[in-house]
Order: C-alpha cells, then structure tokens, then sequence
C-alpha cells in the first residue's frame, strides 16, 4: 500500500508544485483570514491502469496577505492516511490553479478513493474541498 500513497503523495506535491496563476476575481471584501479550495478528479470512474486528471485551485479572499496550512488527505478502500500538510503565504486576493495528469497503478486497489484539501489558518479551517474517484 506505501506505493499507491507515495503515487498519490506525488500527485498532491505536483499540484501544489505546478501552481499557476488563476484569472482574476472580483475583490476581497475582508482582511480577517478568508480561503476558498477546490479539487476535481476526472473522470469519476477508471480502471486500474488508466489515466486520471486532478485540478485544484486555491484562493485568499482576504484583503490581508495570510499564513495557512493546507492540509491533504487521501482515503482509499486499503487505508486512510494524511498525506502532508504545506504551510503557505497568500498574498491579499491571490488565487492559483494547477491539474496534472497521472495513471492508476495496475495493483491499486479496486473501490472507492477520496483526495480531500483542506485550509487552515492556525487551528481553524477556513475551507474543505473533496474529490471522489473510483477505481474498477
């Protein structure tokens, strides 16, 4: 099972390593911490040995340039882990958008896979994004 996670730990670590600049929004309206995430899995439903895509985007709606933590976690039908946790600096109103492509090992586990992001700023979370992917 260390490999499917270390596969997924990848996955994760491009996404976040792979940010690219989004398009601009409509302006924050706050400097206390504010955060939007969103992940996406495509397609919902791949056999083992075939190809996924994952998006993400991160936001601060603040007017303030913010810490937090983004935390990832992966629950597959073998195991349940978090997978690390990234301690970030937002500047105020800056979102950033990634997706990368990637295959499901052939020895994966068949079921039900969940990729949640979350965002913290200290103890508190200020958002939660989660993507389903089933594996046949």
């Amino acid at each position: 099972m260390s490999k499917i996670s270390i596969k997924w730990s990848i996955v994760i670590a491009a996404l976040v390593t792979l940010a690219l600049p989004a398009p601009a929004l409509p302006a924050p309206q706050s400097s206390q911490p504010c955060a939007n995430v969103s992940i996406s899995l495509a397609p919902p439903v791949v056999a083992r040995g075939g190809t996924v895509t994952a998006a993400a985007s991160i936001e601060n709606c603040s007017t303030a340039r913010q810490r937090y933590t983004i935390r990832y976690e992966l629950t597959t039908p073998c195991t349940r882990s978090v997978l690390f946790s990234i301690p970030v600096r937002f500047e105020a109103g800056a979102s950033f958008s990634a997706s990368y492509s990637f295959r499901i090992p052939s020895f994966a586990c068949r079921g039900d896979y969940s990729v949640t992001v979350k965002i913290f700023s200290g103890t508190t979370l200020l958002s939660s994004s989660t993507a389903m992917l089933t594996v046949l």
